[in-house]
């Protein structure tokens, strides 16, 4: 079927800093989002398909609990290549990239550990974004319930009418005492 997705790992979209070192130059761009497997990243210069690049990717604290800082290195080919776009003259290409290996156990393991990280904090965010969501639908649904008990507005034409009755039941009133006083 067209327009599934067919990946094993989940991707997150996040720029990181990356420098793909390929026939000993070192390019420098960003990343458009990464997985345990590989990442899709944007430099300024376009690599053949099948490139064998070693991957450096820059990984800042986003947090406290934030695992991971720190670069992370491994190895790669490039599966995908092509013109991602053209901004101020400058030309970025996009890159596919899978991973095929990490020189040292703990990158793979940082990197791990860090995808974990911002999944929790995806799942999070959206589980977050959906009590809120909930709590102003149960608001707005609570202020329409009191807003049909609130006393609705009187024209001035009521006003008068009571203002009048009023009056009425108070000359009523002058008009017994009155005449109770005469009485006396």
């Amino acid at each position: 079927m067209a327009g599934i997705e067919k990946r094993k790992e989940r991707r997150i979209k996040i720029a990181l800093p990356i420098k793909i070192i390929y026939q000993r130059s070192e390019l420098e761009g960003f990343t458009g989002n990464v997985s345990r497997l590989g990442t899709y990243a944007e430099i300024q210069k376009e690599l053949p398909v099948g490139a064998e690049v070693e991957v450096v990717l820059t990984i800042a604290a986003a947090g406290e609990d934030s695992p991971g800082r720190g670069q992370i290195r491994c190895m790669g080919n490039v599966f995908r290549a092509g013109l991602a776009r053209e901004l101020n003259g400058k030309r970025y290409y996009g890159l596919g990239i899978f991973f095929t290996g990490f020189p040292e156990e703990t990158d793979r393991k940082r990197l791990s550990g860090y995808i974990d990280y911002l999944i929790f904090r995806e799942e999070k965010a959206v589980k977050d974004g959906v009590k809120q969501w909930r709590r102003k639908k149960k608001m707005r649904r609570s202020d329409k319930v009191s807003a049909g008990t609130r006393p609705r507005a009187l024209k001035d034409s009521d006003v008068i009418g009571i203002l009048n009755e009023i009056l009425s039941r108070l000359d009523e009133i002058r008009s017994y005492l009155m005449s109770s006083g005469d009485n006396k």
